[in-house]
């Protein structure tokens, strides 16, 4: 339906190379101007909104046979591929609903969401940087939605939408964005500047019913559309900005010459405005890869250097992103913590990139990696480091730095660091926050002293709430000297203290050293306006530590001292002192205490106190908070409820006797703890074998009520199972029963596995029996608890017959179902049932039949079944068993002394899949190279070298 001013087009279809030019084309034909157009691509799909006007007027197009017929040509374009779902092309009026959200609407009604399966590397690659959405339902209210994924402009825009079409509310929303690097760095005649920002949301949404997210499918669809809404947008491929005089027939020309040239358009934004054409195109070559230099040259000279610009800064991220996701699904992607292998040098020296190699393009691939990928990190940054004439200045050691700081490699980070120094190179203070915050997390109290220490020129960027951690850090950690070094350094450079740091140095300062010392301290960091911080809380840790020393007269005196310091003492800095004489039987002095207390003390206020124990729990500081939270429950002073759970959850870390003591303490006053507590509580006991204290929990909180519906029985029936306390298990599943509560599959699988764990077998099958005859289906892991113990026991024909029944009940077997099987089967030597099993594997999933191929073949070497093996792998193809996997059987047989039974696998190898030849004896060499002397590897290697050409390179 025309408007006034131009006449709106929306189109959605099958994606394909030159489709965009087909389009233009026909719309220059017809002599209708493009003036605003946006294109999408995503996922084998086009959508666009495309705006345009009658040549000649100026104006909408209003002749319903004109229209008629655009809209028919239009629909031919866009159904000249193959298209699996129907093409779509719809004249509507602009100004509606703004074009973006339009875009989306479009792309979401075409289900562009379902992901297409494309052949080819780089299909596989993609899943390692795409958006990581995951939902979570709590307390059957809402559903969690939390997205992380890189960011870009618009993004919480495309979530919203997103969100809004599939008709769910978002009650409470939390966004998070932080730019983890913006550096400058000269290549050629170009400023490139880099800015990663990591993007990270929290939703808790409901559906317009007012339902959370209740079925499987509807939780998938979720996260499929809002990964799709986070990618549809992606700026992928080089981009190119086109600037010139506007005229009809300019985009099919400009996309015809896109097209000639095998170039394939991602995204791209039309524009014009007083008569200019201001257009952007995000282009790749038809394989999705990198678009060659030349070819842009090409194109260039062709429409003119200065009406079409290249943005430089993407083809060298393209580069970065390239060899990123090339070394990631090199080194198994599906693996969380991949390591650097010689293979993987290979991989990098087909990709061709060593002699595009600079301290940017390091720093840009190393900052594309996951922070659990920091061997491929130091690995790619130490490969690029023996090229001849290359070296690393600050932009790449910043990166690897952060990389490492953030997976916690404190050997490689001391090693990098004496490298900076020995180079004289100046990093940026947010690098050295970033090492020291994480030795400091890491426990490496000394290591973060000396890298403080190192740079104390910088330590005023390096910000006071990490210079007050430190302080805070050392001196806990009874790093006395050290501690008055950092607050020295903090003192003489003007660093505010606040309550934490400074509160946790007097406290320690209190305990060993002398009173005045401590009263000139507070003199001085005032006397500086070096001052935030509680005076009140102060005065707590200055008599608690005095106390602590037995020094309760000093305390007293102190008690005045500090009011005349500003430090006004409130009533549990009184109760500290008298409990203190109470404790030395001091009668008279207590009194004096408390009359004080009387006439002179102020309330706490429990809110400061709070936020002081929270931050000392969050800084790790566990000792400390247990000991000023036992002195505000000792005086019965008030503490709200989420700092005695903080206290619980924390404490039982270190002292499960302080925790359950606060525990008491809160069921005392007619409050309880949240299940998160409890869990957190219940599985430290397990961890220090305290079944005795958890059964001691159960019976307090049971006898106040707590235990009312499923979720919390759960919680304790887990852990007793966990700790090995089946009887008590039985107890709480008894009383639950007498309730009216009926267990869930949770509970049947807690007890059966817990059973199996005592080798208690027949008291799990009654459980799997009465699971069943009360009507409660078992799932996955119910299954694979029995099938794992009857595989390891041997009664594997009761194990084969569970597996039957998974698929009889409709539960999909997974890959622990399978490993424990084989392997109980392969021991009994059941080799024919081993073999239908895996054929099962293969049947269900080829990527689970790749998963599981590596231990099967490992359970047939070690009944001495090489042979077998050989021929199953040979019989495979290459998507299943992959090099790896030979090369686990070849190791065996280079073990057994079978040369020459590897050698005629080799040979079948090199008849069925030669493709992996060349892979098998890299991943050979290197398993050589990473061992001393000689070994069984080594001489097999020998054997097949003299035994005659294999069609690769072997040394």
């Amino acid at each position: 339906m025309p408007a006034e001013e131009h006449t709106s087009i929306e189109l959605a279809g099958t994606d394909r190379p030159g489709l965009l030019s087909e389009v233009c084309a026909v719309l220059a034909d017809l002599h209708c101007n493009v003036v605003n157009a946006e294109i999408w691509t995503h996922n084998a799909r086009a959508a666009a909104v495309v705006h345009v006007t009658d040549d000649s007027m100026g104006c909408a197009i209003s002749d319903p046979k004109r229209l008629s017929t655009i809209k028919e040509l239009l629909c031919n374009v866009l159904k000249g591929s193959d298209d699996l779902k129907t093409a779509k092309t719809t004249l509507s009026a602009p100004g509606v609903m703004h074009r973006e959200r339009r875009l989306h609407q479009i792309m979401f009604a075409d289900r562009d969401y379902e992901r297409v399966e494309k052949a080819g590397v780089r299909a596989v690659e993609e899943g390692s940087s795409r958006p990581q959405v995951t939902l979570l339902n709590i307390e059957k209210d809402y559903t969690v939605v939390t997205m992380r994924s890189k960011d870009r402009p618009k993004l919480l825009f495309d979530i919203v939408c997103t969100l809004t079409d599939m008709q769910y509310v978002v009650f409470h929303g939390m966004v998070n964005t932080g730019r983890i690097e913006a550096y400058q760095r000269k290549i050629d005649a170009d400023v490139v500047i880099q800015f990663v920002l990591e993007f990270y949301s929290e939703f808790y949404i409901r559906h317009v019913d007012g339902l959370p997210i209740s079925s499987e499918a509807e939780r998938v669809r979720v996260i499929q559309c809002l990964e799709a809404a986070i990618e549809r947008r992606a700026s992928e491929g080089l981009e190119l900005e086109l600037c010139t005089d506007d005229r009809l027939g300019l985009l099919s020309d400009i996309t015809r010459i896109f097209r000639e040239n095998s170039l394939c358009i991602r995204r791209a934004l039309i524009s014009t405005k007083g008569g200019k054409a201001k257009d952007t195109f995000y282009v790749t070559d038809v394989t999705g890869n990198p678009v060659d230099p030349k070819i842009i040259d090409s194109i260039r000279a062709q429409i003119g250097h200065t009406a079409l610009q290249v943005k430089f800064m993407r083809t060298v991220t393209d580069l970065a992103t390239r060899i990123g996701r090339a070394l990631i699904s090199a080194s198994n992607h599906a693996t969380p913590n991949p390591t650097w292998t010689p293979s993987l040098e290979q991989t990098l020296l087909r990709l061709g990139c060593r002699e595009s190699l600079t301290p940017s393009l390091v720093a840009r691939v190393i900052d594309s990696f996951p922070f659990t990928h920091h061997s491929l990190a130091l690995g790619f940054f130490n490969w690029a480091s023996r090229k001849p004439g290359f070296s690393h200045d600050s932009i790449s050691y910043q990166s690897i730095l952060k990389s490492l700081s953030s997976s916690r490699q404190f050997n490689a980070i001391e090693a990098l660091l004496k490298q900076v120094k020995a180079q004289k190179l100046s990093l940026d203070p947010s690098v050295y926050r970033f090492i020291i915050s994480s030795l400091i997390k890491g426990k490496k109290t000394q290591n973060a002293i000396w890298v403080f220490n190192e740079v104390n020129s910088l330590s005023a960027e390096l910000g006071s709430e990490l210079c007050n951690s430190l302080l805070a850090t050392s001196v806990s950690d009874g790093y006395f000297v050290e501690s008055q070094k950092v607050f020295d350094e903090m003192f003489q450079k003007g660093i505010v203290f606040n309550t934490i740091g400074l509160g946790l140095f007097i406290w320690s300062t209190c305990k060993n050293g002398e009173l005045s010392k401590v009263l000139s301290l507070l003199d001085e960091v005032k006397k500086g306006s070096s001052w935030d911080v509680n005076g009140s809380i102060i005065a707590v840790l200055v008599v608690h530590g005095l106390c602590f020393s037995s020094r309760e007269s000093e305390a007293f005196w102190a008690l005045d001292e500090l009011r005349s310091r500003g430090c006004k003492p409130d009533f549990i800095a009184y109760s500290i002192v008298a409990e203190a004489f109470r404790m030395t039987n001091n009668v008279v002095e207590r009194e004096l205490v408390l009359k004080k207390k009387r006439k002179l003390g102020v309330a706490p206020r429990s809110n400061d106190y709070r936020e002081f124990i929270l931050g000392l729990i969050l800084e790790r500081r566990i000792s400390e908070a247990r000991d000023l939270g036992e002195a505000i429950v000792s005086g019965n002073f008030p503490i709200e409820d989420d700092v005695l759970n903080a206290l619980i959850g924390s404490v039982s870390r270190i002292d499960p006797g302080s925790a359950i003591m606060f525990l008491n303490f809160m069921v005392g006053k007619g409050r309880l703890p949240t299940l998160s507590t409890l869990s957190n509580l219940s599985k430290n006991l397990c961890k220090r074998s305290k079944g005795d204290e958890l059964w001691e929990v159960y019976q307090v909180l049971s006898s106040h009520g707590y235990f009312s519906d499923l979720e919390s029985y759960n919680v304790m029936v887990s852990f007793f199972c966990r700790a090995g306390r089946l009887r008590e298990a039985y107890k709480v599943l008894q009383e639950m029963k007498t309730k009216g509560l009926s267990p869930n599959v949770l509970f049947y699988n807690h007890l059966m596995e817990a059973c199996c764990k005592e080798d208690l077998v027949r008291p799990a099958k009654r459980l799997w029996d009465e699971m069943f005859a009360s009507g409660c289906p078992g799932n996955l892991s119910t299954y694979n608890i029995l099938i794992g113990k009857l595989s390891q026991i041997g009664e594997v024909e009761e194990a084969t017959r569970l597996f039957r029944h998974m698929a009889e009940k409709g539960v999909t077997p997974d890959a622990t179902t399978y490993t424990a099987l084989l392997e109980g089967l392969c021991q009994e030597s059941d080799f024919k049932s081993a073999f239908e099993i895996f054929n099962k594997s293969v049947e269900q999933d080829v990527r689970l039949a790749q998963t599981i191929l590596g231990t099967f073949v490992i359970h047939l070497c070690r009944k001495g079944q090489f042979p077998v093996a050989s021929k199953l792998l040979c019989v495979l193809n290459s998507d299943i068993a992959h090099s790896d996997t030979h090369v686990v059987m070849l190791k065996w047989l280079a073990d057994a002394k079978e040369i020459q039974l590897a050698i005629k696998h080799i040979q079948r190898v090199r008849g069925t899949s030669p493709s992996i030849l060349q892979a098998i004896f890299s991943k050979l060499v290197a398993s050589v190279s990473s061992t001393s002397g000689p070994n069984s590897t080594e001489q097999l290697l020998q054997a097949i070298q003299e035994e005659g050409p294999v069609g690769c390179k072997i040394y």
